[in-house]
This record gives C-alpha cells, structure tokens and sequence, in this order.
C-alpha cells in the first residue's frame, strides 16, 4: 500500500497500567525468588522434585522480570514499537471511514439524476454530490 501512514500513540492510561505493571512484574520476582528460597531446601532427599520446582521457580522469575522490563519500556516511552497500533490507509479511500460507494462514475452520476429528477435531492444536494463524485480519481 502506498497509504497514509496513522499511528495511535500509548496515552496515560496505558502508561498508567504499564507503571503498574513493572511494580507487579517486580513483585511477583521477589515474591518467587523467596517462596523458591524457603520451599526448594525443604524438600528433603527428593533431588528430582528439587531440580523441577527450581526450574519452575527460576521460569517464574524470569518471566516476572520480563513483565517488568517490558511494562518500563512502555511506561517510558522508550524502545521497539512506538505506537499501538499502526493503520494504512488506501490512497483515495473517503477520508469519512466509509467504502467507496459501488458502481462506475457514469451509474453514480445517473442515479444521482434520478433522484433529482424524482425530487428525492434538491439541486442543492444535486451539485453538491456531483461535483464531489467527479472530484473522484477515476
């Protein structure tokens, strides 16, 4: 596409819950780093139940601690994506949002004339949209 370009920028709320997010992301590592301290030396002579919860404990704070990086690149703005969302837009395409109407220029124009001619637009209306459909790229 050979479109405009439109970004959605992250507003306040979303650093708002990305602030929010490092505190959690922060947290829950500390909360894992110390439950996995106090849990993994109690576990006695079972050496293959120590090697499992200390892989999940050190899986859980690993993922923590990337919540926590990630939610502080987004809180600050910095780094990787800086929009939310990214949009292209056709060129030609109605500035309104809405799909180009179907049908060739000439059966737009004769429909238009229908509806004068029924009295459905006033000549106003009339001209208005005609000039706006010759306005068109063809």
């Amino acid at each position: 596409m050979n479109g405009r370009r439109l970004h959605v920028t992250p507003g306040k709320h979303v650093r708002t819950a990305a602030r929010a997010g490092v505190f959690v992301g922060i947290a829950f590592a500390i909360v894992g780093v110390v439950f996995g301290a106090t849990v993994i030396p109690d576990m006695g002579g079972e050496p293959g139940l120590q090697v499992l919860a200390t892989a999940f404990f050190t899986l859980f704070v690993g993922v923590s601690l990337f919540i926590a990086v990630q939610s502080g690149r987004v809180a600050s703005g910095r780094g990787g994506a800086t929009s939310l969302l990214d949009v292209e837009v056709e060129p030609g395409a109605p500035e309104g949002g809405s799909a180009q109407p179907s049908g060739d220029f000439a059966d737009r124009l004769r429909k238009l004339d229908a509806l004068r001619a029924d009295g459905l637009v006033t000549d106003e209306e009339y001209r208005e949209k005609r000039s706006q459909i010759l306005g068109e790229r063809w």
